[in-house]
């Protein structure tokens, strides 16, 4: 498929020689060109939804088996240090007036 569409477009309807460097370097640039392509259209439109419905999965299962501050324990820990900061932070600020 590759090869036969570089052959079109370099050979045919370009007109070079088949046996030149440049008419096979060209050759060889096209095809693995029109290879790339194809292969990230694949990868962006077959496994972006496929990870899409993963990422969904995997949420409703988080959301159904525990709660967020049990299943993820940084999470109160650093709201806590949050808290902190900002109270010696106003406090610093009040002992400057």
């Amino acid at each position: 498929m590759f090869d036969s569409l570089a052959n079109l477009i370099v050979y045919q309807w370009l007109g070079m020689n088949a046996e030149s460097h440049a008419g096979t370097a060209l050759h060889f640039f096209i095809m693995d060109t029109t290879k790339i392509f194809f292969l990230l259209f694949v990868i962006i439109y077959i496994m972006g939804p496929l990870t899409g419905f993963a990422r969904r999965q995997s949420r409703e299962k988080l959301q159904r088996n525990c709660n967020l501050a049990r299943c993820i324990p940084w999470v109160k820990v650093s709201h806590k240090m949050m808290m902190r900061q900002h109270y010696t932070g106003i406090k610093k600020q009040l002992n400057k007036v």
